[in-house]
């Protein structure tokens, strides 16, 4: 029988039971069914109390629920005891009470005078509090896609030395080409068409369509639907091609606040309510103020690779617990429950670049699959086929030990002909400070997929230029996977003399021809004035001949200038070079620059000029060669329609957005950097915004009109994929007021506080320091009564508006 202390003032319970056999059989070590089943509800009889809650010593700050089962007995609704952070048997119903004593290895004690209950638990029985170190990661709320299109161009021109199309094969084109890259943009999607026109100094043009494509995006479900021209889904052991037909893909970049890898989480427990921080790799990554009992952090943010958390749990006296864990984490693992997927089907493309519409007689499809199994396992599958080919295969990529990445996969093909059989394995970790990764491909058999069957030798004139691919002899030309692709890397930084040196041995093996085993290394390490040195060496061991070493210096100079330069010996002759940069920036009006010298067997000397307009990007260059001297010119911009506007931009790769501020000459910034200020019509185009994401859009008020009020001055927008929104600021005329300044019969301010209003009007306005009121709604004549240290005055006084500067009238005496 269970043993209880009693007290007049207090009652003492604590009880302990063995379970019994059919517990054991039922694995039922937290709760004991008997015990339960008795107090499925309360005896009739039985006293109900509010009590306050206490767990090991910390106030809850939480009043719960308690039933008096008689014998000093007590117990509490499941959903109480669930509020309460105690573990409780997910079945069981809300309403069902649950007797304390019922709990394996838990005290409780019952203050009667007080009308509070103090619980003993261990970690086992409490519920354990999550935190995520990511934040809320709220989805962006998406703004309205508005009707418009985009035309993005970048023209390029060249002459002088020796032209591309000279029997000899050799210089470089002369001419004019036109890149072009137009989509019209919709609420429902868009569509985009690339192409490129070409005109020779022969005056003979032809143009070359590149992709035409159907783009819709479906953020509910995180699924992009295209129709076209696009390139098929793969994973690292298969090959995609480019295809004519339709797609649907995964797109997780719809929701940037979703974690897609399984990222470190760290748990521990808090006596007492305590500041937890996380260090990654010596940085302090996360802080938390988390409540007594056990807790868990998800999502530690870390980096790709391998890692040392440190987790610091300090008390309110200072006490402080340290925890280290390692992990190993990569962007290639999936979460439990997501899954990333790619299904195409269509015709593949045929000599893309070279032909506009060039795609093969049969009708291939592919589908690829990535799916989180555990928090360490992610499962890969891919398939593909023709009319006379079947190929798939299946892997996974897993996590090993939390010390590194390992994946392997294996792959088949059945064709009409021949049949075989590929194997992949990848391997990468960190010993010490040596970072390992390895690769290994090789391919069996007749192995073939669909990038081998439609790759042939087809040729096309560009101009007066044939081209024909390297290695294409006429008819079909295989393709096939390379036999043999292996490869390792170590990478180590040297601590001691900041510097950083990797080894990389890459054995390749076509399927037809000479293969190569090549060894590379690499040294590099910092210089004094921020300087920086490099040196690189490779040697090919089927072909001694074949090697290579090249050396270099950089260092920055003021300005954002750059200064180098180098030395290289391969195959028996050596080079040289040095040269000078300033990069083009992505301000308006910004300036960039290159001057570059080469000299040794194939001597040639260069300088570029760049200018960023608000409108384009402008590039001029001019290059010495034995071939003569030869200039190019370049022209990058973009032209967008939108809210029935022509603006002219520099290129808008992503999305973009028309700021209305209806004011002319209105600095506009995004993310609190400036874009540039608006046009006579009050507007400004911001190109390349983040899609999906929110995006920060806000105005300068202070160079808004003195008659104008805006409600607010900044915006956020989450556009879709490469679609344009229109931001328009609610600015409206300020109705006519000024500032007066308000004295008594004494010719002292009055106090500030005071409160008046405007005769007709029933907004009041407050008197500051000074006896300044700012008084709205005026007329040309207006009078005021003003209620001063509880006793009124009035005053009248003329108002003559001006758009220039802010009226200031008086002092005006109020009596």
């Amino acid at each position: 029988p269970p043993r209880a202390i009693w007290d007049p003032s207090m009652r003492v319970h604590s009880r302990r039971r063995l379970a019994d056999l059919f517990c054991l059989a039922l694995a039922c070590f937290a709760l004991l069914p008997p015990a339960m089943a008795a107090a499925d509800e309360a005896p009739p009889s039985a006293a109900e109390f509010q009590l306050d809650v206490s767990i090991n010593g910390q106030p809850t700050g939480l009043v719960a629920r308690f039933a008096d089962l008689g014998d000093g007995r007590f117990a509490s609704p499941a959903s109480e005891l669930r509020e309460l952070g105690v573990k409780v048997p997910d079945e069981m119903p809300d309403g069902q009470l649950v007797p304390l004593d019922g709990f394996r290895g838990v005290s409780y004690v019952y203050d009667e005078q007080k009308q509070a209950i103090a619980l003993e638990l261990d970690d086992e029985h409490r519920v354990r509090k999550s935190y995520d170190a990511r934040g809320e990661g709220s989805q962006a709320k998406l703004s309205t896609t508005d009707w418009g299109a985009v035309l993005n161009y970048s023209v390029f021109g060249s002459t002088g030395g020796e032209d591309f199309i000279s029997t000899t094969g050799t210089g470089s084109f002369s001419g004019l080409n036109t890149t072009l890259d137009a989509r019209v943009i919709w609420p429902l999607g868009i569509l985009s068409q690339t192409g490129i026109v070409g005109m020779t100094l022969a005056d003979e043009t032809q143009g070359l369509r590149l992709e035409t494509t159907y783009t819709f995006s479906d953020e509910d479900n995180l699924v992009t639907w295209r129709g076209g021209d696009f390139i098929s889904g793969g994973i690292g052991w298969s090959r995609p091609i480019r295809m004519g037909g339709v797609q649907a893909q995964r797109s997780f970049t719809m929701r940037p606040d979703l974690v897609t890898a399984p990222l470190p989480s760290v748990s521990g427990s808090a006596a007492v309510p305590s500041t937890v921080d996380v260090f990654v790799n010596g940085i302090k990554s996360y802080s938390k103020e988390v409540a007594a009992g056990p807790y868990q952090i998800d999502n530690v943010p870390s980096i790709s690779g391998s890692g040392v958390a440190q987790v610091v749990t300090r008390d309110a006296a200072g006490r402080e617990v340290l925890q280290t864990l390692s992990f190993y984490t990569s962007p290639r693992l999936l979460k439990p429950g997501l899954y990333d997927f790619s299904v195409e089907a269509g015709a593949p493309r045929l000599s893309y670049g070279i032909d506009s519409f060039n795609y093969d007689e049969s009708i291939a499809g592919s589908a690829t699959v990535r799916t989180g199994i555990t928090d360490w396992l992610t499962g890969e599958a891919h398939t593909e086929g023709s009319d006379s080919l079947i190929n798939g295969g299946a892997g996974f990529v897993a996590s090993a030990f939390d010390a590194a990445i390992v994946s392997a996969a294996i792959s088949a093909s059945f064709s009409d002909q021949e049949s075989g059989t590929q194997l992949y394995a990848a391997f990468e970790t960190k010993i010490g400070p040596v970072a390992i990764n390895a690769r290994a491909q090789h391919a069996f058999g007749g192995y073939q997929d669909l990038a081998s069957l439609t790759a042939r030798s087809d040729t096309s004139r560009f101009g007066n230029t044939t081209f024909i691919a390297p290695g294409f002899s006429g008819g079909l030309l295989s393709r096939a996977p390379p036999r043999a692709i292996d490869s390792i890397t170590l990478s180590m930084p040297i601590e001691f003399d900041k510097s950083s040196i990797s080894a990389t041995f890459l054995r390749y093996e076509p399927e037809t021809g000479d293969g190569s085993e090549i060894v590379t290394a690499t040294y590099s390490r910092p210089l004094p004035y921020n300087a920086s040195m490099f040196a690189t060496g490779f040697l090919d061991l089927n072909d001694k001949d074949s090697s290579g070493v090249y050396l270099g210096v950089s260092m920055p100079l003021d300005d954002n200038v750059s200064a180098g330069g180098g030395t290289s010996h391969r195959n028996g002759e050596i080079t040289g070079y040095a040269e000078a940069t300033k990069p083009l920036s992505q301000e308006t009006g910004s300036w960039g620059w290159r001057i570059r010298d080469d000299e040794g067997t194939t001597a040639h000397r260069s300088a570029a000029l760049a200018h960023r307009t608000s409108a384009a990007r402008l590039e001029a260059t001019v290059r010495q060669d034995q071939s003569g001297v030869r200039g190019t010119a370049e022209i990058d911009g973009a032209f967008a329609l939108l809210g029935g506007d022509i603006y002219m931009s520099n290129r808008i790769e992503d999305s973009f957005a028309v700021v209305d501020a209806q004011a002319p000459g209105i600095k506009v910034q995004r993310e609190n950097l400036l874009v540039g200020v608006t046009n006579e019509d009050g507007k400004i185009l911001i190109p390349n915004l983040n899609a999906f994401q929110k995006n920060k859009v806000s105005i300068d008020p202070m160079d808004l009109p003195l008659n104008a009020e805006v409600s607010s001055t900044f915006d956020y927008v989450a556009p879709s994929y490469k679609s344009g929104v229109y931001v328009k600021f609610d600015v409206k005329k300020a109705t006519p007021s000024a500032l007066v300044i308000l004295i008594d019969a004494a010719g002292a301010f009055l106090p500030a506080g005071s409160e008046g209003r405007l005769e007709g009007s029933d907004e009041p306005f407050v008197v500051g320091y000074d006896g300044q009121a700012f008084i709205k709604n005026l007329g040309a004549v207006n009078a005021i009564r003003v209620t001063a240290d509880g006793r009124e005055c009035s005053a009248q006084f003329a108002f003559a508006p001006t758009d220039t500067v802010q009226p200031v009238i008086g002092p005006e005496i109020c009596q």
